[in-house]
């Protein structure tokens, strides 16, 4: 959706009306990466509501070309600039956000923002050297605002899925190097598809997050028969 092109945004009913009327949808296509974009966004926000913050960001749709779009490579054919890549793509566009919302946040009276990590995040693997030190940046990028952030009312929470079936492990590729790294913690994948939670199970996650009178500081989820290897 073109926001410059379109109307109003229809809302779009959900169940059940009584608790939630409608949600309304917007789409932009900021990028992230750059910081006068990002500013233009947020100004643009209207200057009555409540702005939380769901961040879940990754290196996909072309922004790198990874051979067979598989990430889990052996260290010796790993292309060098991967790891910085990826690292570049969830820390700093993370930071850009929060530097541009944060004066806005300090006035509400309270602030949630919850980021989609991963558990590549807090525990390694084979062929992880990529992927996981990528993201165990971007987990204690966001434990750094948690204790920075909470005196000001904004409240950062962290959600780790595993895998989640959203398209990234279909290609053989993947499912072959998955099925390798579960061997190493006793789970053979080899007959069967890797095991992946449904997208709802991570929105599960994150509603609980914005909406709980607790501030939850992480939670890290596995879809049920995926090896619980938890923690570095």
């Amino acid at each position: 959706l073109n926001t410059e092109n379109a109307g109003p945004a229809e809302p779009l009913r959900v169940s059940p009306p009584e608790a939630v009327d409608y949600q309304r949808i917007q789409v932009s296509d900021t990028d992230l990466l750059d910081e006068q974009a990002v500013s233009t966004l947020v100004k643009s926000l209207p200057a009555h509501r409540q702005i939380d913050l769901v961040q879940c960001a990754g290196l996909s749709a072309g922004s790198y070309h990874v051979p067979d779009d598989n990430p889990y490579l052996p260290v010796d054919a790993l292309p060098t600039g991967l790891p910085t890549a990826e690292f570049d793509v969830i820390v700093r566009s993370l930071l850009l956000l929060v530097q541009a919302l944060i004066a806005r946040w300090r006035k509400q009276p309270e602030t949630r923002v919850v980021v989609v990590n991963s558990m590549s995040g807090i525990r390694p693997y084979p062929y992880g050297y990529a992927h996981a030190s990528a993201k165990a940046g971007l987990h204690n990028a966001v434990r750094s605002l948690a204790l920075e952030l909470a005196k000001d009312n904004i409240f950062v929470s962290e959600v780790n899925p595993g895998a989640v079936d959203t398209g990234f492990y279909d290609p053989a590729s993947v499912q072959e190097a998955v099925t390798t790294i579960g061997r190493e913690f006793g789970y053979d994948y080899h007959n069967a598809t890797v095991p992946q939670m449904p997208p709802s199970a991570v929105g599960d996650a994150v509603v609980l997050c914005l909406t709980s009178p607790a501030h939850v500081l992480s939670i890290d989820a596995v879809a049920r028969g995926q090896f619980p290897h938890h923690g570095a």
